[in-house]
């Protein structure tokens, strides 16, 4: 099936405070209340994310704990960078001016990835191994801030205008950046610190990259032909089939590097790895397991009442035996 590639659980919510508030009547917000709330959630992501990278360097026994302290801690900033936004767009006169937040969050994420890298080509070159772990973390802290606020903006501004598709160009745009991105690349023309930033930036944000376009495969808004959002298994075979192209797309551009060119010049390429990783979750996934197994289901039952439809041909005899011996029916 062809799936058109167009987040957590509680931005969703959020969203739909977002447009729900947005245009409520406001009296008076304290906007420097709403900041200082959203100040006290960043430093709840900056405390969980440290605690979380070196846990991760010392191979600590409590790091599954920490990434759900760290996911938590996000949510909680995502509501409040959510409430912040809404207010402040109340006290400017009501509707949220999308257009010009993008436009700033874009310009400040850019803008952000030049300090940062100047930031750690300058405090690595002298950081001890000990170090490196709190230093790269609060760098990576401001990354991971402002992606979020990124994702607030712009999943607000599409669900305003849910019609105009941009959730698929989004999906589409994050599925070309991460599967171009190589991690393991040779040096060019830069110091060994250079280098060393530049390919963890590239692996950071193409890790934020990846969690973005899961949000979004998972919680997105689509809408159908109706004009209505999609929901129900229908939605969850959307997002199951974005999260299979996601990883088939890694290991093909992957195999564009072959191995003789990772002998030749002594690197490995990265996407073959994470396609395994994206792969081995979704097979691991609850709800994906469940929702192959209705699959297979709803086809066996299919093809026990019109077996020389498609797919019924395709049907493997094994499966169709097995549900015939859970179903109690005939062979």
């Amino acid at each position: 099936m062809k799936t058109s590639i167009s987040l957590s659980v509680v931005a969703i919510g959020g969203w739909l405070t977002f447009t729900g508030l947005a245009h409520a009547q406001q009296s008076g917000p304290d906007l420097q209340a709403y900041q200082q709330q959203e100040l006290k959630a960043r430093g709840g992501v900056d405390s969980a994310l440290s605690a979380l990278r070196i846990a991760e360097a010392s191979k600590a026994s409590n790091v599954g704990e920490l990434r759900q302290a760290l996911a938590q801690a996000e949510a909680a900033y995502r509501r409040a960078v959510t409430a912040r936004v809404v207010v402040q767009s109340a006290a400017a006169g009501g509707k949220p001016d999308f257009a010009t937040l993008q436009s700033d969050v874009a310009t400040r994420q850019a803008k952000m990835r030049e300090a940062v890298a100047s930031y750690l080509n300058d405090r690595l070159k002298n950081a001890s191994s000990s170090e490196k772990p709190q230093i790269r973390a609060g760098a990576e802290s401001m990354l991971r801030a402002l992606n979020l606020e990124s994702e607030i903006v712009n999943e607000a501004a599409r669900r305003a205008n849910p019609s105009s598709d941009q959730t698929t160009r989004r999906m589409n745009d994050l599925l070309h950046r991460i599967s171009a991105t190589d991690t393991n690349e040779l040096r060019e023309k830069r110091s060994a610190q250079e280098h060393e930033t530049e390919m963890w930036l590239r692996e950071r944000q193409r890790q934020l990259d990846v969690e973005e376009y899961q949000r979004l495969a998972r919680n997105a808004q689509f809408v159908g032909n109706n004009g209505q959002p999609i929901t129900g298994i229908q939605r969850e075979r959307i997002a199951l089939d974005a999260e299979k192209q996601l990883s088939e797309s890694l290991a093909f551009h992957a195999r564009e590097k072959t191995p003789f060119w990772d002998w030749w010049n002594n690197t490995t390429d990265s996407r073959r790895s994470l396609a395994g990783q994206i792969k081995a979750d979704i097979d691991a996934s609850p709800e994906y397991q469940a929702l192959n197994y209705l699959s297979q289901v709803t086809t066996a039952q299919r093809c026990s009442s019109a077996p020389w439809r498609w797919p019924c041909a395709t049907v493997s005899r094994r499966w169709t035996n097995g549900y015939a011996r859970l179903s109690g029916a005939k062979r």
